[in-house]
């Protein structure tokens, strides 16, 4: 069957139509008949063969071949696209005017933040927003782009659906507490509901149906209530001050939903039918009265000058998109590890859309927010930076039959276990892992999975991150040169090595950000010298610098203890760090992990380059593979950060608690040194500087600002204006910190013993609210990860 030249175009039409989900809407939304619209689709039905929709007399639904087709159409068109911007990238920037209209309480919430960031990102368009409480008519107004809720007014209107406009019930917790939680819709009768009149919808009348199909025919409710008025926001404030139960839309109340002064009433029920936000303009693109919109492009161009990079509807901030502002409040310390290491007492930080807006003392800073944390009583440091773990190993901890394994050793006794891995595990315990990282302050982590048995994807770690909330760079592992070939993994572990670097340029495009904030980046990882080849190292650096600019960086282990070192110099004749530089695995793009055995030839190596270094302590000491020279590293200017390594070989990810180790192992490494004598020809023993090798604050700085660097992240790693809203809160009233905190919070943190977070935050999110998690529910999850630890072992056996 030939393809037909109008293949995209055909593609995007057929998008359109599954998406709008009839003909009439379709038409619409392509500036057409329907009946043309039913005509060009069965054109296509004709030319494949098969049926692409079912249709009835109001409604279409995709047919098998319709879903196989529409997947693959929607993947062509986002590659298409990409390709489009990469080679149109430098004549693409909008300019000119922008005339948005929108209703006045979603307008001001959302819209007009969504200009903000769109102008500071193109400062050459000039937007204009006007807020209506009654919305011009759109055939005659001169608007580009108008917001708004419910189906399109008449024929001549394009509208594309943005997002649900679901409507919920809610209320207060005290409100709850004093009266009582509504378990059916005739409860209602008897609490007070607050009335909000707006539009033509029959005041007091609240009409509810069953979310789920049971049966249950829908129930009009009239309420009842000492409490009415016009505005949205007048109303939720009522709500949050205990006054009663409010139905309102998602968008206007879910930020407190997550905060937890609101929770949803009769959660089961809904609002039938529920309405639409949609983007809406006239369908006569040239009318009477009102000039086209002058936004063009230095080049012009038939496609739209404003192009937006595999972005799926709603493009506005709604349903959890919103990030309230959050207010830090009164903390006894915050420790911001800027470039001065300023420390404030009795401090704020202030947070909007996810970063740092202020800090400072606090009396000079905003008293309200959307949120507030009391941090009375507590520490705030940056988020911690984990730059090196394997997190599917958390299935594997304390294995009797390595617990007792130097590196080697472990390592061949865990491979066969490991090769028994499902993407169920991979997903469950790159959870726990995070789960037990954020616990303990930690706000980003890389992960290192180079074993892919059975089906498993790097997917299911980024599936897992995103779920939990933690800002995540995954590196895609591989391993390649098997037992028969003179590496050290069995050969049913290994991978083709055509097919490692396809998937890594897969995940790469799929997933990785560059932009300051991203959430999720993608990292090109060869597991270790003795797992693959050098074909594989050469190729993999050239693959991760093809995407120049976008800090696509290059991970692998190395020098990690004596046999790391032998095996180095009898295959490749030569030590860890040169072996890395003839590989061009050197540069600031560069981190290892471990580099225990780095001798000072390679140390300087790495510091003429910037290469980045994982100190991973508890590991090391675990494995017995030595203490790293970190003092020397940062004396000569190696970037050094923290990790804690496999959850099989560290058996703990808590980062407070491998920066503490970090400290002490610094520490005891000075004192081995052998006697000399000072200046004035005294005996001077290791132990007298030791103390002074690596204070409380400088293991607190390879926690956060370290791995920062390490990681190539300048947005992260330090509590200033502008930079991510990464936070970790510690109490400094409990019994581990008594007579200690009240002289000295900082290095409390680090001197007394490691202690959970009390709260964590994400880019502005808080994620470890009072020690607890609020993004997964922590029992059944672990549950669910101590079930699948025994099955992997008991296949094994």
């Amino acid at each position: 069957m030939s393809t037909p030249v109008s293949a995209p175009s055909e593609m995007a039409f057929f998008s359109v139509l599954a998406r709008a989900g009839s003909f009439s809407a379709a038409a619409r939304e392509l500036d057409v008949t329907t009946p043309a619209v039913s005509k060009r689709l069965a054109q296509m039905e004709a030319r494949l063969g098969v049926p692409l929709m079912s249709r009835t007399t109001r409604r279409i639904s995709l047919t098998p071949e319709g879903e196989i087709y529409l997947g693959h159409a929607r993947r062509i068109l986002a590659e298409i696209d990409d390709m489009e911007q990469l080679v149109t990238r430098t004549n693409t920037a909008p300019q000119g005017l922008l005339r948005v209209n929108a209703t006045l309480g979603f307008g001001r919430s959302h819209v007009a933040p969504v200009i903000s960031r769109f102008v500071r990102r193109h400062p050459q368009v000039e937007v204009q927003l006007q807020l209506s409480v009654n919305p011009p008519s759109l055939t005659e107004d001169s608007f580009d782009v108008c917001i708004r809720f419910g189906e399109p007014p008449d024929a001549r209107v394009i509208a594309r659906r943005l997002a649900p406009n679901r409507r919920l019930l809610v209320a207060s917790p005290a409100y709850l507490a004093r009266q009582g939680t509504p378990t059916q819709p005739r409860d209602l009768a008897r609490h007070n509901c607050i009335g909000i009149r707006q539009g033509d919808e029959a005041y007091g009348i609240w009409r509810l149906a069953i979310g789920r199909a049971d049966g249950k025919a829908g129930q009009s409710i009239k309420t009842r209530g000492n409490l009415a008025t016009n505005d949205g926001e007048i109303a939720v404030n009522w709500a949050l001050d205990g006054h009663g139960i409010l139905m309102r839309s998602e968008w206007d109340v879910v930020r407190y939903l997550r905060s937890g002064r609101l929770v949803e009433v009769l959660p089961g029920w809904r609002t039938p039918p529920p309405t639409s936000m949609r983007c809406t303009r006239c369908a006569t693109r040239r009318r009477p009265g009102c000039a086209p919109s002058p936004i063009s492009s230095p080049t012009p161009s038939p496609r739209s000058t404003v192009r937006v990079r595999r972005i799926e509807p709603p493009a506005l901030p709604y349903a959890g998109r919103t990030m309230p502002t959050l207010l830090i409040r009164h903390a006894t310390c915050v420790a911001t590890l800027d470039d001065a290491r300023t420390e404030w007492r009795d401090a704020s930080i202030l947070v909007r859309d996810g970063f740092i807006e202020a800090v400072g003392p606090a009396n000079d800073l905003a008293q309200t927010a959307d949120e507030v944390i009391d941090a009375r009583g507590h520490l705030v440091v940056p988020g911690l930076v984990n730059t090196h773990h394997h997190m599917f190993q958390s299935l594997t901890r304390a294995l009797p039959g390595v617990q007792d394994a130097e590196l080697f050793g472990w390592l061949r006794g865990l491979y066969p276990v490991w090769a028994g891995l499902t993407p169920e595990m991979i997903h469950v315990s790159t959870q726990v892992a995070m789960a037990e990282l954020l616990l303990s302050g930690c706000t980003t982590s890389s992960d290192h999975l180079y074993i892919y048995p059975n089906g498993v994807r790097l997917d299911d770690c980024i599936e897992a991150a995103r779920a939990i909330g933690m800002r995540f760079v995954a590196t895609r592992g591989s391993m390649s040169v098997g037992h028969s070939a003179g590496g050290l993994p069995p050969d049913r572990v290994v991978e083709r090595e055509d097919a490692i670097l396809r998937d890594t340029q897969r995940l790469i495009e799929a997933y990785h950000d560059a932009r300051p904030g991203a959430m999720v980046q993608v990292g090109v990882a060869p597991c270790s010298p003795f797992s693959v080849s050098r074909d594989l190292m050469r190729e993999s650096a050239a693959l991760a610098r093809s995407f120049a600019g976008q800090n696509v960086r290059l991970h692998t282990h190395l020098a990690e203890n004596d046999h790391d070192i032998a095996y180095s110099r009898e295959k490749f004749n030569r030590t860890p760090a040169e072996y890395a530089q003839d590989l061009g695995w050197l540069g600031s793009d560069v981190w290892h992990a471990h580099c225990v055995k780095l001798d000072e030839e390679g140390i300087s190596l790495f510091a003429a380059t910037r290469t980045g270094v994982a100190h991973c302590p508890c590991s090391n000491m675990r494995l017995a593979s030595g203490i790293a020279p970190v003092r020397r590293m940062l004396d000569a200017g190696v970037p050094v950060g923290l990790g804690v390594d496999g959850s099989a070989s560290n058996d703990a990810a808590q980062m407070v608690n491998e920066a503490r180790q970090a400290m002490l192992l610094a520490r005891l490494r000075k004192s081995l040194d052998a006697p000399g004598t000072d200046a004035q020809g005294r005996t001077v023993f290791g132990c007298d500087t030791a103390p002074m090798e690596m204070t409380a604050r400088d293991a607190l700085a390879l926690a956060t600002r370290g791995g920062a660097q390490v990681l190539g992240r300048r947005d992260i790693g330090q509590i200033a204006p502008g930079l991510c809203a990464d936070l970790a809160l510690f109490d400094l009233r409990t019994v581990a910190m008594a007579g200690g905190a009240v002289h000295d919070p900082v290095a409390s943190l680090l001197l007394c013993a490691s202690p959970q977070a009390a709260y964590t935050v994400v880019h502005g999110r808080v994620v470890v609210r009072e020690g607890q998690l609020t993004t997964v529910d922590l029992p059944p999850l672990l549950e669910r990860h101590n079930r699948l630890a025994r099955e992997l072992a008991g296949q094994s056996r």
